[in-house]
């Protein structure tokens, strides 16, 4: 199993509100789900946008289309039920 046999650990201020990204709002939520997801696209140390996920991307002449090359080492898993 790819990451196996890892871990780590973090105090948290309280418990998160949500672990749905585009609801969590508290300092605790925002800890936990840095270390779970990373985005397409990532800040740097000066605020200048890198690659994450996606190792390359393209943006259509009229910059309504954005379409991303994700890296070969990503993995994805989903729930079912």
């Amino acid at each position: 199993i790819k990451g196996a046999g890892h871990s780590f650990s973090y105090t948290l201020v309280g418990n998160p509100d949500t672990l749905d990204p585009q609801l969590a709002e508290n300092d605790s939520a925002m800890t936990v789900l840095t270390n779970l997801f990373e985005g397409l696209l990532v800040l740097d140390a000066n605020g200048a946008l890198q690659n994450g996920v996606a190792e390359s991307y393209q943006i259509s002449e009229d910059q309504k289309r954005y379409v991303f090359q994700l890296r070969q080492d990503s993995y994805w898993y989903q729930a079912f039920g």
